[in-house]
C-alpha cells in the first residue's frame, strides 16, 4: 500500500477519536450554558446560527457513525484477507474491531498498515 493510502486509512480511523471529543466537550459547553457566548439570564430564543450549527453537528455526527460501520467492514475484510495471521489472532482482532473499534482501529492501523509489522497476538 502507497504512503498516501495509509494516511487517508489512518485519518479515517482516528477520526472517531477526535469527534467524540470534540462532541463531548461542545455538548459540556452546552450543558454548562456558556455556548454561543449565552448565558443563562439571557432569553430562550435561539438565535438561527444555533439551529444551522445543530444541522451542521448532527450531520457530521451521523456521517461519522456510517464512518465507523463501514471502517469497521473493512477491517474485518483485511484481516480476514491477511494470510499473515492464524486463525486464532484473526478472530481476536476480528472481535477487538468490533467491540472495541475506537481504540482497536488507529492501534491496528498503526502497528499493521503504518508500520508493516506482524501483529500475531497470539504467539504459538
Amino acid at each position: 500500500m502507497d504512503r498516501r493510502k495509509k494516511i487517508i486509512w489512518g485519518i479515517f480511523s482516528i477520526w472517531p477519536i477526535c469527534w467524540l471529543i470534540l462532541s463531548v466537550c461542545g455538548a459540556m459547553d452546552l450543558v454548562m450554558g456558556t455556548g454561543m457566548g449565552m448565558s443563562s439570564q439571557q432569553s430562550n430564543d435561539l438565535p438561527p446560527i444555533v439551529a444551522i450549527l445543530m444541522v451542521f453537528i448532527m450531520f457530521f455526527h451521523f456521517a461519522t457513525i456510517i464512518e465507523i460501520w463501514v471502517m469497521i467492514i473493512l477491517y474485518i475484510i483485511r484481516i480476514l484477507k491477511d494470510e499473515s495471521f492464524d486463525q486464532n489472532n484473526k478472530i481476536l482482532w476480528v472481535i477487538l474491531i468490533i467491540f472495541f473499534s475506537f481504540i482497536t482501529m488507529p492501534l491496528f492501523w498503526y502497528l499493521n498498515i503504518w508500520q508493516e509489522k506482524d501483529l500475531n497476538i497470539i504467539k504459538k
